[in-house]
């Protein structure tokens, strides 16, 4: 069994993606609604919970993702407020796919998709070198 966990880059990564979020709403709302002080509650809020999903759920959600690589399937565990724990036998994977994004590769990390039949398992972000080893696993069937 090989066990993998999104490193610290992928929190920092997946930071950054909030914070221009953030910026991009809050340009939005400052073109569309201007000095209006009627928004300026609705601005608040936003903004404190942009605040809340990247300095508290964000770091809790990446400290309780674990990737297993077994004998015959992959186990992908996450969440904070609702768990999932994924189970995909290699018997049952159709195909595998990485994701980089020019920011991801920036930070050296790509993400994963398996697919089966009626469903896909999403692997968020982890080191390149980790991304070729789970799917080397893939193709081969068998952990090291």
């Amino acid at each position: 069994m090989r066990e993998f966990k999104p490193k610290k880059k992928t929190l920092w990564l997946w930071q950054i993606r909030v914070a221009l979020m953030w910026l991009v709403l809050s340009a939005f709302c400052k073109v569309f609604f201007g000095d209006n002080s009627f928004f300026l509650p609705l601005i608040a809020f936003i903004s404190a919970l942009f605040i809340v999903i990247n300095f508290l759920y964000l770091p809790k959600y990446f400290s309780l993702c674990k990737i297993k690589c077994l004998k015959q399937a992959v186990v992908v565990e996450k969440g904070v407020i609702f768990k999932y724990c994924h189970i995909l036998p290699f018997s049952r994977l159709i195909f595998s796919q990485t994701i980089n994004t020019p920011l991801s590769k920036a930070f050296g990390l790509t993400a994963l998709t398996l697919k089966a039949a009626r469903s896909y398992v999403f692997i968020p972000e982890l080191k390149e070198s980790e991304a070729r080893e789970i799917l080397e696993i893939l193709v081969n069937g068998e952990t090291k």
